[in-house]
């Protein structure tokens, strides 16, 4: 199927020709498969829609007392984002940016550099 007038057309996968794998995009999934088997919140729990627009969506997956906010950014720009929360405590489990958590506000800043966000609420 390669070489038609479809522009969707794939070849298949070069197995055979590691050194033609998008490393960093096989160390991204391999991470994230990571997380998903060791956060057992990512597979049982409820999924909750908190915000999007354009440039980012984030959502949270919540399991008994804990939840876990997810963050997915395609802003270049760096902003500063402010969401209401229940957590007495949040930890980053995956990405780079700085949290603050001040009365019932999680306030994330730094975020442009990073593709996506995962932090813990206990």
């Amino acid at each position: 199927m390669t070489h038609l007038i479809d522009p969707f057309n794939r070849e298949p996968f070069p197995w055979e020709s590691e050194d033609k794998w998008n490393k960093d995009l096989l160390k991204f999934t391999s991470e994230l498969m990571n997380i998903k088997t060791s956060q057992p919140i990512l597979r049982y729990g409820n999924f909750e829609m908190v915000t999007y627009d354009d440039n980012y969506v984030i959502f949270r997956r919540v399991l008994n007392d804990e939840s876990l906010l997810c963050i997915v950014n395609r802003d270049l720009n760096n902003k500063a984002i402010e969401l209401n929360t229940n957590a007495h405590s949040v930890d980053i489990v995956y990405g780079d940016c700085s949290i603050e958590l001040d009365s019932g506000k999680l306030k994330i800043t730094g975020i442009a550099d990073s593709f996506g966000l995962i932090i813990k609420e206990s």
